[in-house]
């Protein structure tokens, strides 16, 4: 696997089924990717986007964990994975509480979170979640007019009416939603 390796080359695995989920990509740096430690080895995974899991990867023995659940769709991973080796023997990649979701990346919009007034609203992009088309997630970083001062809003829309049971997080604050979304409105 490694002769003539040498740092920043990568070893990429076909896309691979993981239990129910397919086309994962595994990409290993057995001497390191660009940016890592000298001494160690890197590893990146991408997937499906709107997949949220908990990952483990064990190359060899060493095992790196995201005990939070983490969104596929671009790379995700370790610059610096674990010590490099002469050589190496396998990867074992498990997977743990699969769920679709939609991630958003706020850091995307930026300085719009940070310059936004009570009032402020930024969209998401539509998104699908468990087959459900045209949804649509509305923040308001400093809350609606109607909000608590010092609390943000959030706001879920769909094009159709109907039942929605979401887990929402924003920066650790996770709330339940549990309503029926009528045509077009939002909860």
């Amino acid at each position: 696997l490694c002769d003539g390796v040498q740092r920043g080359d990568a070893v990429t695995s076909p896309p691979i089924s993981c239990g129910n989920v397919s086309n994962l990509v595994v990409k290993f740096y057995p001497r390191g990717a660009e940016g890592s430690r000298a001494d160690r080895s890197s590893l990146f995974f991408s997937g499906p986007a709107g997949l949220l899991m908990k990952v483990k990867v064990t190359v060899d023995g060493v095992a790196r964990s995201f005990s939070e659940r983490t969104s596929l769709g671009s790379w995700r991973g370790w610059k610096n994975f674990g010590p490099a080796q002469p050589t190496y023997g396998n990867i074992v990649f498990q997977l743990s509480e699969v769920s679709t979701g939609f991630v958003w990346d706020l850091a995307a919009v930026g300085s719009s979170v940070e310059k936004a007034q009570r009032g402020t609203v930024l969209q998401s992009p539509a998104f699908a979640c468990k087959d459900v088309q045209g949804l649509v997630v509305q923040f308001y970083p400093k809350g609606t007019t109607q909000a608590a001062e010092g609390h943000a809003s959030l706001y879920l829309q769909a094009s159709t009416s109907i039942f929605v049971k979401a887990v929402v997080t924003v920066d650790g604050t996770t709330r339940t939603l549990a309503a029926v979304i009528d045509n077009g409105g939002g909860r």
